[in-house]
């Protein structure tokens, strides 16, 4: 197990001796016949590539710490995560930090779900979906990295890593006010079809009231980022999503690696997000609504070669994974950037 204490070297993961899912609503693509080996994304190119109306927002200064710190836990409930005991249902009134294994991955199907509690802080480790699954496992949540249902506080995952045969990384349904914070995240790859699970990097159906995005990194051969929080859910629009550092990688055939509501998108607001495909495809096959994400720069074919050796000077330091150490957080962080999406 581990638990995340702060050192001279800032916070360090350190050893320690089925709801009814919703309808899918994604996009169609051809079905891919080969998948490639993760990528580090973080060796995308310096500068920053997403604005609003095509402008693009200034650099991240040279600071790689985390944007935002885990919540104060009121008296927390420590839960230890293990291959028989990883999916939770929380007390929605109590706080709780959840360990996951220090010394290897949890190997599990359906990987670790989540639901109920307060604030709730998860920091190191790896899930890993082992190849196969069993007669009563579905394609989705079978193959799931981590669900995030119904939390009514502050969120807070970071330094995890979701390897193994992945059909999604983290779905989000959040219809309680909830704040998630997701901090240097690396998905190896989420394999999926227009046939069978229309596979997702981050998916949110319902909301967060706000979702805080730093250092997230993945391949996919389907889709990136598939952000409707209103898709199954009635309740208010979110008051922010605020991604900073998103690096993510679409083979050969992918599908749309960005996808958001049509409309006033006042409260999507982005820094350093960075694309990069094997092939060279027009924007609006990958962007959707192609208007809404103006200000990303996408690049395809030789130029993404270029892109994914470059230097990775502006992602967090820290290594997701069983030996995540946190590179801490910053004291003034930086205001969220430009709203994307407005009819200016």
């Amino acid at each position: 197990m581990v638990i995340v204490t702060l050192t001279g070297e800032g916070w360090v993961a350190e050893p320690l001796v089925r709801s009814q899912e919703p309808t899918r609503l994604d996009a169609r693509s051809d079905v891919i016949d080969t998948m490639s080996r993760r990528i580090a994304l973080g060796l995308l190119a310096t500068g920053t590539l997403a604005a609003c109306a095509g402008e693009n927002q200034r650099p991240l200064p040279p600071d790689r710490r985390l944007s935002w710190a885990p919540p104060s836990l009121d008296s927390g409930t420590t839960i230890e995560v293990t291959a028989t005991n990883h999916h939770l249902e929380l007390d929605a009134r109590t706080d709780y930090r959840l360990r996951l294994p220090s010394d290897v991955p949890l190997r599990v199907e359906g990987g670790l779900v989540v639901i109920g509690g307060r604030n709730v802080v998860i920091v190191g480790g790896e899930i890993q979906i082992p190849e196969g699954l069993s007669q009563e496992a579905d394609e989705w949540t079978g193959r799931r990295g981590l669900y995030l249902k119904d939390q009514s506080g502050v969120v807070h995952v970071e330094g995890l890593r979701f390897s193994g045969d992945l059909a999604e990384g983290i779905d989000l349904a959040q219809s309680r006010d909830a704040t998630v914070q997701l901090q240097n995240i690396s998905v190896d790859s989420v394999r999926g079809s227009y046939e069978g699970n229309h596979a997702d990097l981050l998916q949110v159906w319902a909301g967060p009231r706000v979702l805080r995005v730093d250092g997230f990194s993945g391949t996919t051969d389907y889709q990136g980022f598939f952000l409707l929080p209103n898709q199954h859910y009635d309740g208010p629009r979110p008051d922010l999503f605020d991604l900073r550092r998103v690096r993510i990688r679409g083979v050969e055939g992918s599908a749309y690696l960005l996808w958001a509501p049509k409309g006033d998108l006042d409260w999507l607001k982005l820094t350093d997000v960075r694309l990069a495909v094997d092939d060279s495809r027009s924007r609006k096959q990958l962007l959707r609504p192609v208007d809404t994400w103006s200000g990303v720069d996408v690049a395809g074919g030789d130029e993404a070669v270029d892109l994914l050796t470059a230097e990775e000077a502006t992602m967090p330091e820290g290594t997701p994974g069983l030996s995540y150490r946190s590179p801490g957080y910053r004291d003034d962080p930086l205001p969220a950037s430009t709203p994307l999406g407005r009819n200016s």
